[in-house]
């Protein structure tokens, strides 16, 4: 019995490689690595490590007005990058198709919070804010309200293993449901 064939129509990347496709694919190709001392999070033992960081930019603030974690708004713009690379100039073009979404990854929004967890550790009160910020930003749910999905969703959050577990299950959606579209 042969599976289904599934087409993968658009790609979105942003990495520490670079913040499109064509960037992140030329520094892959090169063999060129980014490595930098981490930005995003304090490190406490004596030796510095790299890390690969996105270069920094837009993604960089938790500011108030974003609504969102950090981690749903990149996940937003590589949706969005995938959209335009598959000629899909309008997020509201796919709401009239079963569309999904299912995404991986390590460790979800889970970073945003350290200041929060530093600050109750130490006996101070800190501000809710980041915490609410984190329950609230399953990045496959606000990707699938806002470009008004009709399929299912699922953030998989399984260490290294995500993004395998959630093409696999994305996989299997389409198989249980020929017709149907899902994004990764």
């Amino acid at each position: 019995m042969s599976l289904p064939q599934i087409a993968i129509t658009g790609i979105g990347a942003l990495c520490a490689s670079g913040l499109d496709l064509n960037s992140a694919c030329a520094a892959l190709f090169k063999e060129r690595r980014l490595p930098t001392t981490a930005r995003r999070f304090q490190l406490e033992q004596p030796r510095i490590f790299p890390v690969f960081e996105l270069a920094p930019g837009e993604f960089d603030d938790e500011l108030p007005e974003h609504p969102w974690s950090r981690t749903t708004r990149l996940a937003l713009a590589a949706a969005q990058a995938a959209l335009h690379d598959a000629g899909l100039s309008q997020p509201d073009q796919l709401s009239r198709f079963r569309v999904g979404v299912c995404i991986g990854t390590t460790v979800g929004a889970s970073l945003n919070n350290e200041d929060f967890y530093r600050s109750f550790k130490a006996g101070q009160e800190p501000d809710p804010e980041p915490v609410k910020r984190f329950l609230r930003g399953n990045p496959a749910e606000v990707l699938a309200r806002s470009f008004r999905l009709q399929g299912p969703y699922l953030t998989i959050v399984n260490a290294c293993s995500s993004g395998s577990d959630a093409l696999a299950i994305g996989a299997s959606w389409l198989k249980s449901s020929p017709g149907s579209a899902i994004w990764f």
